[in-house]
């Protein structure tokens, strides 16, 4: 990814967190849009933390371009 990145379905998901490769959280929302802005973010590994209603995390490596 570079610029953005697609969260589907979003319907169960209330929170969204991003780490960089050293653990240090970078993003934080409860604001979940179907396109996450990551234009932001450096170069590098990041892992996406997406928390639903029931609390459970999926965590999801992403590469940033």
């Amino acid at each position: 990814a570079s610029e953005t990145i697609q969260i589907n379905p979003i319907d169960d998901i209330k929170e969204l967190m991003i780490f960089d490769s050293l653990g240090r959280l970078v993003l934080w929302s409860f604001d979940i849009k179907e396109t996450i802005d990551i234009s932001e973010l450096y170069s590098g590994v990041y892992y996406v933390n997406l928390i639903d209603t029931n609390k459970n995390i999926s965590t999801i490596k992403l590469i940033k371009h």
